[in-house]
């Protein structure tokens, strides 16, 4: 399981922590067995998130996805910034040859 990789626990130590019995664990993780609504929320709590988290975790950027919602937000807004930054140097630039050319 990619959060368990990315919380660096053990299957042993997350099996504990979820109050999930280890074979449970490891078979839930295999996906020989699909994980039961309690074993999802004992998960959520080993794991010191949500069952939301779990289900949507964003296994292409190996982060929950508010993170990557919060990180795609952040990078359109960095690009609209430098765009404005683009423009007010090319207004700075123009108003100053515009005050060369009457001086």
């Amino acid at each position: 399981m990619a959060i368990r990789h990315l919380r660096r626990y053990s299957q042993e130590e997350i099996a504990r922590l979820s109050h999930i019995s280890f074979r449970t664990y490891q078979r839930i993780e295999s996906g020989a067995c699909s994980p039961r609504l309690g074993h999802l929320e004992n998960l959520a709590i080993g794991f010191q998130c949500t069952v939301e988290d779990i289900l949507f975790f964003n296994l292409e950027q190996n982060c929950f996805s508010e993170k990557v919602d919060r990180t795609q937000a952040l990078e359109h807004e960095l690009a609209l910034l430098q765009e404005e930054v683009g423009f007010l140097r090319q207004l700075i630039r123009m108003l100053q040859r515009r005050s060369v050319k009457s001086s």
